[in-house]
């Protein structure tokens, strides 16, 4: 069975990589079973609550990562120097992540068969 991780690294506006990425994850998890979802640097960002994009002309997907839970994708993660470099608690973010280390992140991505970065 093929382990797959998908990293997102960008902030959540100002390019279509975001909204990209969330629909391969959404599409990819109907076909494997073991898929993680990690937020990392700037990527923390897609995961705030109450985003206002329209302000910006942006179409507000945020609300899609709820979906995680409908599409068993139940290993969604930051990394916890993200959270404090950003100010963030896990109660700030729309879903539900586990918190990782920089070491457990490398453990992580080692054993994934693929990986893919947005």
């Amino acid at each position: 069975m093929k382990n797959v991780v998908v990293v997102f690294q960008t902030a959540p506006h100002g390019s279509s990589s975001g909204r990209e990425g969330l629909d391969l994850v959404l599409s990819v998890s109907t076909f494997i079973e073991r898929i993680s979802v990690v937020f990392v640097r700037d990527g923390i960002v897609q995961l705030l609550r109450d985003q206002q994009p329209a302000s910006i002309l942006q179409r507000n997907y945020s609300k899609t990562f709820r979906l995680f839970n409908m599409y068993d994708i139940n290993n969604v993660y930051v990394l916890e120097e993200d959270l404090k470099m950003f100010g963030l608690k896990k109660e700030d973010l729309i879903t539900e992540v586990k918190v990782l280390t920089k070491r457990e992140l490398m453990y992580l991505l080692r054993g994934a068969d693929h990986k893919l970065v947005y």
